[in-house]
């Protein structure tokens, strides 16, 4: 009998932190104000330059590659305000290329950008908007 008054303790305590750890995810969420709210901090040195590329009727490719265009590029990015939920099936990319050879890529309209094709969307500040009215 006391292993089993055990063995319900233990999945009850299991059970009790599962939910403390969706309610803390679930407060996070709703709390989150910029990029750097959802994400860990993106470690400006090892980024050796930074593309967008923009769909059409040919992709057109930019490069930024100054060291301090890109540390101003990241900079924006993890202060980059939360603007809800988005869909979508077709996306023009911005593309982090590390030093490493890792390359973190971003999902974007010109408006806004995330990380996937759906899900939390941030706001892309407007200087870097040009890039889609050329």
């Amino acid at each position: 009998m006391p292993i089993i008054k055990l063995l319900t303790i233990i999945l009850s305590l299991i059970i009790l932190s599962s939910c403390v750890q969706q309610d803390k995810k679930a407060t996070r969420e709703t709390t989150a104000k910029v990029y750097s709210d959802f994400c860990a901090p993106m470690i400006y040195a090892y980024i050796k330059n930074i593309t967008i590329e923009i769909q059409g009727n040919e992709i057109k490719s930019y490069s930024i590659t100054e060291r301090q265009e890109i540390n101003d590029f990241i900079f924006d990015i993890e202060n980059s305000k939360v603007n809800g939920p988005w869909k979508g099936s077709k996306w023009d990319k911005i593309v982090l290329h590390y030093e490493d050879g890792y390359e973190k890529v971003f999902n974007t309209n010109g408006e806004v950008f995330g990380q996937g094709s759906s899900g939390t969307f941030f706001d892309l500040n407007d200087k870097y908007k040009h890039y889609w009215k050329k």
